[in-house]
């Protein structure tokens, strides 16, 4: 990969060893997050999209790994291909057995690895299986080929079996305790996946496994006997932009990553750096993707990126609009991705709109601090708790806690995006503004003033359930609407209900979808046989994207991970 591409890489496992070492920035709250992770006892590790858990987990790796007098063999596992498994949930009875048994195998492969790297030639075998064979067993399954899995897979693996070849890793490299790293563990949009992963979870913890799981807020299902606090210990990771030490951490992102010019560019200009740095709400993934929009000129047509030498202030406020508009594209996506909850993104949206037009609102009255912050009446909807929990995983609001003012009664207090406030001009309010104004808006806005009002009235409707009903697929056979989303047979021909597979679902969208511009979607779609989010995923080594006029292997391997992260 190209230099200069690869210091815009914004997901950790894409980089090197070499470069992620270079390029790491100490999280503000580091020490203590690392020091849980290394530590026995199980944590989650929760936080959006691009907020950095994989990065402190590989961290953590690293540090345990070639610690001096280590005591404890720590395994990365990443769980980002779990979702392949999902169409099973719908096919196959015993779909629970089979994920089950990949969750075992993954660990084992993983617990191999670890003592490759560490230089242990010695590899222990699992359940009679060697790694190569597990390996096999695994791509089966993500391919829904049982008949093969099952041919390999003689005697399943128990909790047993388990223990027993995670004793013997542990005696090859004489060390007491096992650390797994479980990332992307949670985020796939199966309900039955994620409540089966914590049981798995649950089940292997034990005075010599300690296990970690990376999580996204808001849309992760624990199994009825798993309980956060009790069985495992939560640790937010998500940056927050009013902590003091935000902006050297966004600074140190920038100086690590970019060239010295660049970012003495960047720094210099203490305004657009703070705007950019607060605009990212959080999330280092959007800072690395508005540095790159404002610093590189991208000639889409030609496949051609140059250096800009000056940041203009409409560069500047163009990076911050994409920046919101790539979040509110992650909560789009939810909509084909789990069309049952349609109507949550449909009003979403309006409720973000309303939301952003109540802060401007009451920012362009006061003559005070400005706010960011909504103040919802308490107590919320639980149809309204569900769609606030999809715009929290998709970085658009973040929770604050709640408030009591009294007779006035409970508050629940949401921050807006920055971005999408900066972009509609809520901060300030005014036609008039330079960048160094509204940066000093939202450096010191008034932490305790909030936009008082009702989800009601953002929804303009006082039954909040009648406009977030389910979205249930009718009968496939007398196309009679459900009854329920519990209704398991159809009242009218009895014939069996079953929702369709979340992976198929989203890897039949089509590649419009995907993060691309309009000209390049219809290059790619009328010089190759590319249309869907599938067919990406299926074209080994880019031979169809390669046939696309002006697409190089930079953009080839740029568009595959888009597809691979629009269905993980």
């Amino acid at each position: 990969m190209a230099e200069n591409e690869s210091v815009f890489v914004e997901q950790a496992e894409y980089l090197d060893s070499a470069m992620f070492s270079s390029w790491f920035v100490e999280h503000p709250k580091e020490v203590e997050i690392l020091r849980k992770l290394k530590a026995s006892g199980a944590k989650l590790l929760i936080g959006p999209r691009g907020t950095g858990k994989t990065t402190l987990m590989l961290k953590a790796l690293n540090e345990m790994s070639f610690a001096g007098g280590a005591e404890t063999l720590p395994a990365y596992v990443n769980f980002k291909t779990s979702l392949r498994l999902e169409p099973l949930y719908k096919t196959s009875g015993n779909a629970t057995f089979w994920f089950n048994q990949w969750l075992f195998l993954n660990a084992g492969i993983g617990l191999a690895n670890s003592l490759e790297n560490l230089g242990f030639s010695r590899q222990p075998q699992i359940n009679d299986l060697s790694i190569e064979t597990a390996k096999k067993i695994v791509d089966s399954l993500q391919s829904g080929d049982l008949d093969t899995a099952k041919k390999f897979l003689e005697t399943p693996i128990t909790i047993s079996e388990f223990n027993s070849y995670s004793q013997e890793c542990l005696n090859i490299c004489e060390r007491v305790r096992i650390v797994f790293l479980f990332d992307d563990a949670a985020h796939a949009f199966s309900s039955d996946q994620q409540r089966d992963f914590f049981d798995f979870f649950r089940l292997i913890k034990s005075p010599s496994i300690s296990p970690k799981a990376a999580i996204y807020p808001g849309v992760t299902n624990f199994s009825s006997a798993f309980h956060v606090g009790h069985d495992a210990e939560q640790v937010d990771i998500w940056l927050d932009p009013t902590d003091s030490r935000y902006l050297n951490f966004m600074r140190s992102l920038v100086n690590r990553r970019l060239s010295d010019s660049t970012a003495t560019a960047l720094t210099l200009d203490d305004a657009t750096f703070q705007l950019l740095a607060l605009s990212a709400f959080g999330i280092p993934r959007n800072m690395l993707n508005m540095v790159r929009k404002i610093t590189t000129s991208e000639d889409t047509d030609n496949n051609i990126s140059s250096k800009r030498k000056t940041f203009s202030r409409s560069a500047v406020l163009s990076a911050i609009a994409e920046c919101g508009d790539t979040s509110q594209q992650i909560f789009k996506s939810l909509k084909a991705k789990i069309p049952t909850y349609s109507s949550f993104v449909d009003q979403g949206l309006v409720f973000l709109k309303q939301a952003i037009q109540a802060i401007k609102d009451y920012n362009s009255k006061t003559t005070k601090a400005k706010t960011v912050t909504l103040a919802l009446t308490e107590p919320l909807a639980n149809e309204l708790k569900t769609l606030l929990s999809f715009l929290e995983y998709s970085g658009l609001v973040r929770p604050r806690g709640n408030v009591s003012r009294g007779v006035k009664g409970t508050f629940a207090l949401f921050d807006i995006h920055y971005a999408l406030l900066v972009e509609a001009n809520a901060v300030l309010s005014q036609k008039a503004f330079t960048i160094a104004d509204v940066a000093y808006s939202l450096s010191r806005r008034d932490a305790h003033a909030f936009v008082r009002t009702s989800a009601e009235k953002l929804l303009g409707t006082k039954n909040i359930a009648a406009i977030l009903p389910l979205q249930l697929p009718p009968c496939e056979v007398c196309n009679t609407p459900r009854a329920s989303s519990e209704a398991k047979f159809c009242l009218n021909c009895g014939s069996p209900l079953s929702l369709k597979s979340t992976f198929e679902t989203a890897v039949q969208q089509s590649i419009s979808l995907l993060p691309l511009t309009p000209g390049r979607i219809k290059s790619i779609t009328s010089q190759s046989s590319i249309q869907t989010v599938k067919d990406v995923l299926l074209d080994k080594e880019h031979k169809e994207l390669l046939k696309v006029k002006m697409i190089g292997p930079v953009w080839a391997t740029r568009i595959s991970r888009y597809a691979k992260e629009f269905v993980e």
